[in-house]
């Protein structure tokens, strides 16, 4: 998001050289590859036709070369930021990246349980965490990877005991 933020604020002009705007150009492609890598370990059926759509969109303009003349590399840099930028929030409201700061946990980690809670549904009693983990109240969680698990904190009961999974 540095990236994108610098690129997009219009107080501040970026970049100030040609080299600049091929530094700019490559972290920006380096943003869109790391996209395009989660989104590709995703469940298949899981990447929405707008996010498809948005990575070859995304994929053309940094990919293709940066312009000479130092006017015309800064429109280039700001379409293609744009272009990440709607990328990252699409992939973010699908759940598909994680876009809060600090990052959260992965799923491999040892508190994963510690990302944020994207979806919750109280009538069936589980909820999705932001990287990919299914939290179940009753019976524990399911990881993207298919790894299950019991509940990792107390329950409570009705009748007010506790019980730890």
């Amino acid at each position: 998001m540095e990236t994108i933020a610098l690129v997009l604020d219009e107080t501040i002009v970026v970049p100030a050289t040609d080299q600049d705007a091929r530094d700019l150009m490559l972290r920006l492609c380096v943003h869109h590859q790391q996209l395009s890598e989660g989104a590709r370990a995703t469940a298949p059926g899981e990447v929405s036709g707008r996010v498809a759509g948005l990575l070859r969109t995304t994929g053309e303009l940094v990919g293709s070369p940066v312009p000479d003349d130092l006017s015309k590399a800064r429109d280039h840099l700001h379409s293609a930021a744009s272009a990440v930028k709607d990328l990252l929030v699409t992939m973010g409201a699908a759940g598909l990246v994680c876009v809060h700061h600090p990052e959260c946990p992965p799923a491999a980690a040892p508190d994963f349980h510690t990302a944020h809670q994207v979806l919750r549904c109280l009538a069936t009693g589980y909820s999705r965490l932001c990287n990919g983990v299914v939290l179940f109240e009753d019976t524990g969680y399911l990881k993207p990877n298919g790894e299950f698990g019991p509940p990792s904190r107390p329950l409570p009961r009705v009748d007010g005991e506790v019980l730890s999974a």
